[in-house]
């Protein structure tokens, strides 16, 4: 099913929350401009109103020279004077009732007009919604008492004419809303919006190279109300942050965001399963501020962290980086300069008011390739809580093993992925996971010294078929080095210092 689209609309004006007087007096706001008129009367709000709350008259223009009025001869009329007198009568009646039906609405006609013969001009207005047999009805009943311009204001009429742009004083005043302002205030924000965005791409040099994780501008957010600045925590200082504060690289910069990378970490990832996790207290990103600052030390775990990432089959290795959006509207002040302890540009927010947007974050891998979102995968606990120095299992020494050449895993060369090799199962029963196979210099003609490989992935299989991987399988077959015999496939990783 197909998700509803979201829009931003205007609810309906609440017409109910006017008192009966207060709804008479928007009604007679609204027909100030409606005509030309000579005078307006309030008659509800006196009491006693004789069945109608606003009774108004046309301006009727005469010429002096026209009208009874007779110059004396010591008083004679040089030119031509405009005269205003009282013209056609009009009676506006309000009622702000939830319903009005036919048979009551001609009860209101019939309460307000049966005295009146002078009638020109009538109006009846209410927050309703009238069928068309009350509209019909309410004509019916003008032609009988000699009406000549009538209306029948319902909600939607009342609506439509508060929306215009000369009643938003009135819109306003009585709802508290206004069409005008909201447009100013959009046209403002979207200005701030603009040149918060400015100043950035000039500040951080955007237009001169495509950022990625590597080699990414830096940035400071800070909250603006913390009084913690570079008060800096251990347990935080390989990451760059502090209580109220963190460097992030700058990724991108769209329209209405600012696109920052909290962190890049060595991590395992299954899209099979659509599940992950990383080494929290890893970062890889290049920061400057990281290298020339003797004050943000590096944990010793940090040698540990690659020798548990380099034993996560190729398929499953990744690098990730954490990413959140932070709206221009939200930065309230940019500091260029920063200060000598970090010279970098500073970017003040109310972390309060932001916390929904810094705690968006989103997760996706770092791949040359390419860079998938993990949606809808779950973080699981692969790496341990604690990281020690890494344990081999047994060494085994010039076994008969066969390196598989042209395997591509994920589209990638093996030699950048991975190191793939075979056996017959009869040979390698012995074989574990993380044991070492040293190949001698008399065992291959490609090394003077010898060579560690540990095993870190394996695939017992009775023939190709069974292999998991389609593009291991693709490339076994190619290669023509594999019988469709009982065999194991096991993957390796080279280790430099074999210690244990």
């Amino acid at each position: 099913m197909r998700k509803p689209i979201t829009t931003k609309t205007t609810g309906p004006l609440h017409f109910e929350d006017l008192e009966p007087k207060r709804f008479e007096d928007l009604v007679r706001s609204l027909i100030i401009k409606f005509k030309d008129w000579y005078k307006i009367e309030p008659t509800g709000r006196g009491g006693s109103d004789d069945g109608f709350d606003i009774r108004a008259w046309e301006k009727n223009r005469i010429s002096s020279i026209d009208s009874e009025y007779t110059a004396s001869s010591e008083d004679e009329i040089e030119e031509d004077v405009n005269l205003d007198i009282e013209g056609n009568k009009w009676k506006i009646q309000c009622k702000r009732e939830k319903s009005i039906g036919p048979s009551k609405l001609h009860q209101h006609i019939e309460d307000s007009l049966k005295k009146e013969t002078d009638i020109y001009g009538y109006i009846f207005a209410a927050p309703v919604d009238f069928s068309k047999k009350s509209m019909d009805k309410f004509r019916e009943d003008m032609h009988l008492h000699g009406v000549k311009e009538f209306f029948l204001w319902g909600k939607a009429n009342l609506e439509d004419m508060l929306y215009l742009p000369e009643n938003d004083n009135i819109l306003f005043t009585f709802f508290g809303t206004s069409m005008q302002r909201t447009r100013i205030n959009n046209t403002a924000k979207m200005r701030y919006t603009v040149t918060i965005k400015n100043r950035l791409f000039s500040l951080l040099k955007m237009g001169e190279y495509r950022p990625n994780t590597f080699n990414a501008p830096e940035v400071v957010v800070l909250d603006i109300s913390s009084n913690n600045y570079l008060r800096l925590d251990n347990t935080k200082l390989p990451l760059l942050e502090g209580r109220n504060w963190a460097i992030y690289t700058v990724l991108s910069l769209y329209p209405k965001d600012i696109v920052v990378c909290i962190r890049k970490s060595l991590a395992y990832v299954s899209h099979e399963s659509k599940t992950y996790d990383f080494i929290e207290e890893n970062d890889l990103r290049n920061l400057e501020q990281r290298r020339n600052n003797s004050s943000f030390r590096i944990p010793p775990e940090e040698s540990y962290f690659r020798d548990y990432w380099e034993r996560i089959p190729s398929i499953n290795r990744e690098t990730i980086i954490q990413y959140c959006f932070i709206p221009y509207d939200d930065i309230l002040i940019i500091d260029g300069k920063g200060n000598q302890i970090l010279p970098i540009p500073h970017i003040f927010i109310d972390f309060q008011k932001s916390k929904k947007s810094l705690q968006n974050i989103k997760v996706c891998t770092d791949n040359d390739s390419e860079n998938k979102i993990l949606k809808n995968y779950k973080r699981i606990q692969y790496f341990p809580k604690k990281y020690s120095k890494i344990k081999y299992g047994k060494i085994y020494k010039n076994e008969d093993i066969k390196f598989l050449e042209n395997v591509y895993i994920n589209n990638s060369s093996h030699n950048g992925k991975g190191i793939f090799a075979y056996m017959k199962k009869n040979l390698m029963h012995k074989l574990k996971l993380h044991d070492i196979v040293t190949i001698t210099p008399e065992s291959t003609d490609s090394y003077n010294y010898p060579t560690n490989y540990e095993i870190i992935d394996i695939q017992e299989i009775g023939n190709l078929n069974t292999i998991t991987d389609e593009f291991l399988r693709r490339n076994m077959q190619d290669s023509g080095k594999v019988e469709d015999e009982s065999i194991k496939v096991f993957e390796l990783r080279q280790v430099y210092h074999l210690t244990n």
